[in-house]
């Protein structure tokens, strides 16, 4: 059975302790650490916005970038000049 997770006093309490110890190393040593906690947060926030507008930039241009192309087929017999005036009127026949 899984554990429940911590209260959240313990959990700030957690984190107060790796603070502590962080500024027992001096200043800089704590420096180091906001710099990296600074840059991880930042990476994070970078990678999700440049997926969001590749995201968003496909969803737009989907049925150009994609295609969206038709094939239809017939099976032993040859389209109807009906059916090929048809085609004709309402795309791009190739």
């Amino acid at each position: 059975m899984a554990e429940a997770a911590p209260p959240a006093a313990a959990r700030r309490g957690l984190a107060a302790r790796l603070a502590w110890r962080e500024l027992r190393g001096g200043i800089a040593g704590f420096r180091i650490f906001l710099a990296c906690l600074m840059l991880g947060v930042a990476t994070i926030g970078g990678v999700g916005s440049i997926a969001a507008s590749v995201g968003a930039g496909i969803a737009a241009d989907a049925r150009s970038v994609l295609g969206g192309d038709v094939e239809l087929r017939l099976l032993y017999r040859p389209a109807t000049a009906e059916q090929r005036a048809f085609f004709a009127a309402h795309a791009d026949v190739s």
